[in-house]
């Protein structure tokens, strides 16, 4: 038998970029072609069946998602010890960090077309019958042109496919009410985390904290969104918001809805200005 291709092959392993539960992610170049890649290195050797099962269930959703707003997975080297996810390289990192970083300030504009390419991926998704479960800002990720991609689908399923997976994962703080009333995930659940990624979008900081004690957390959520009125955010923000932070999920528009309107959908009022993306320094290069 010939041995098992190692991602070392391949590629060279550079920085650590990211962590998380799920282990590393490193900044890779393919020897071949000099190309910048990331790598998501995940630990298997302690793994039980259901992390198996996720594991197998997010490389064979990934793998066969192709759009502009979603992270495409290249390779796969598993092994005994580990599983390492090839994907291309978001070169402004993750929205949380973007925006947690004081000195980056984006305007409206930028604000807006991260948030439109939030979006397009989630309706992209929810075309193919995809319902991601764990949309925040930790899982959008940035590359050249501001442009925003989904990435992590450790808890992404196809709707209505719940029985090899626990359904009821992802981050409490951006849970939709309805999730605390035992309901699964769903394409409406995947808005209402749209609504609070949009809020942190506008305006840095998390609608729900997550420093909150969980159980205080689920007590506000259940209550609805805080009064926007209350909250420093303009009119417009406040309007658009509303559309997708609605205690019934019925009443929250669609992600193809929410693309088409007025407030996203004039290409000028997102026009990205070159002299942000100037001031926007690739973390690979810091």
């Amino acid at each position: 038998m010939g041995t098992v291709k190692q991602v070392t092959d391949d590629y060279e392993m550079k920085k650590v970029i990211g962590e998380g539960g799920f282990g590393q992610c490193r900044l890779v170049q393919e020897y071949s072609t000099r190309r910048n890649y990331a790598a998501k290195v995940i630990p298997t050797a302690k793994f039980k069946e259901i992390e198996w099962k996720y594991l197998e269930n997010e490389i064979q959703l990934q793998a066969n998602l192709k759009h502009k707003n979603i992270v495409r997975l290249i390779k796969i080297y598993p092994s005994e010890e580990r599983c390492v996810l090839i994907t291309e390289l978001c070169v402004y990192g993750n929205l949380f960090n973007l925006l947690s970083d004081g000195k980056k300030k984006l305007g409206n504009p930028e604000k807006k077309h991260i948030l439109y390419g939030i979006i397009c991926g989630a309706e992209y998704l929810h075309q193919q019958n995809i319902i991601h479960a764990d949309i925040k800002p930790l899982n959008v990720f940035l590359t050249r042109g501001l442009i925003a991609k989904l990435g992590d689908f450790g808890m992404a399923h196809r709707e209505g496919e719940y029985d090899n997976l626990d359904s009821f994962g992802g981050t409490l703080n951006y849970y939709a009410p309805e999730l605390f009333r035992i309901e699964r995930h769903s394409k409406s659940s995947d808005v209402w985390a749209i609504g609070c990624t949009a809020y942190f979008t506008y305006s840095g900081e998390e609608l729900y904290s997550s420093s909150l004690p969980s159980q205080q957390v689920k007590n506000l959520i259940c209550k609805g969104v805080p009064p926007l009125e209350n909250l420093c955010i303009s009119k417009e923000w406040k309007n658009f918001l509303e559309l997708m932070l609605q205690l019934n999920p019925r009443k929250r528009l669609k992600c193809r809805a929410l693309r088409r309107q007025a407030f996203l959908y004039r290409k000028k009022s997102r026009t990205v200005n070159q002299r942000v993306l100037n001031k926007l320094v690739p973390f690979m290069l810091k």
